[in-house]
């Protein structure tokens, strides 16, 4: 069923936070907000301790980027675009923890947005998208995809 409504349309009838950009700001906010603790928070003795702390020779330089291809973590953790965000984040802050949390709570807020965008194409009214798609942001089953790194 299509809606109504173009997903572009920027009618003034509706309120507010539903005009133009402001879905999208909201839902990246309502992240921000509720996952930003989680920026202090640090590794955990785990998957942490194998995936990054363990592979800080290798994540800690562009140079070593085909290897992440090539080798498996561990024997049998293959999972190299994941790697590759660990060693952004490793580049980028200098092993920081903080640089790993918050790539987590940037993907979750374009996740969010994403769905967001999908429920729209998809012919969902644009309230019900909005609402839906802000549900998925603050839903307390994402809580481990968000504040454990490797999740």
């Amino acid at each position: 069923m299509r809606s109504k409504q173009d997903p572009e349309s920027d009618n003034k009838t509706l309120p507010w936070y539903l005009r133009k950009l402001w879905p999208y700001f909201l839902l990246a906010g309502a992240c921000f907000l509720l996952y930003a603790v989680t920026l202090g928070y640090g590794f955990s003795p785990m998957d942490e301790r194998w995936l990054i702390t363990q592979e800080q020779a290798t994540l800690s330089h562009f140079s070593n980027l085909p290897k992440l291809f090539t080798t498996s973590t561990l024997g049998f953790y293959y999972r190299p675009f994941l790697n590759v965000t660990f060693m952004i984040d490793t580049v980028t802050g200098g092993g920081d923890k903080m640089y790993f949390h918050l790539t987590n709570i940037l993907l979750h807020a374009v996740c969010c947005a994403l769905l967001f965008r999908f429920f729209l194409v998809s012919g969902i009214e644009k309230h019900v998208a909005f609402f839906a798609a802000l549900l998925f942001a603050v839903h307390p089953v994402n809580v481990h995809a968000v504040a454990w790194i490797p999740g």
